[in-house]
């Protein structure tokens, strides 16, 4: 009976060695996916400010287009 339980004691101790081991990594991978998941928002942040500074411009542009529009209107019914 004492050699039984040596080996079940033996099982026991590789099977907490691989929850160990297996838990370390699990840890490890989440952290690499909430690091790549930081990067990845931080540029996403980026390219989402960039794209509202151009849509900015544009509208600004679309602005001064229409204003112009309108003066020549103006203008143009003047002279009628």
């Amino acid at each position: 009976m004492g050699s039984f339980l040596r080996a079940i004691y033996r099982n026991i101790a590789w099977l907490d060695i691989f929850l160990v081991l297996w838990t370390m990594n699990k840890i490890q991978e989440r952290k690499r996916l909430r690091a790549s998941s930081q990067n990845l928002d931080a540029r996403s942040g980026i390219q989402i400010t960039d794209a509202l500074k151009v849509q900015m411009e544009v509208q600004t542009r679309l602005q001064e287009q229409l204003e112009e529009q309108r003066q020549l209107q103006h203008a143009f019914l003047l002279l009628q």
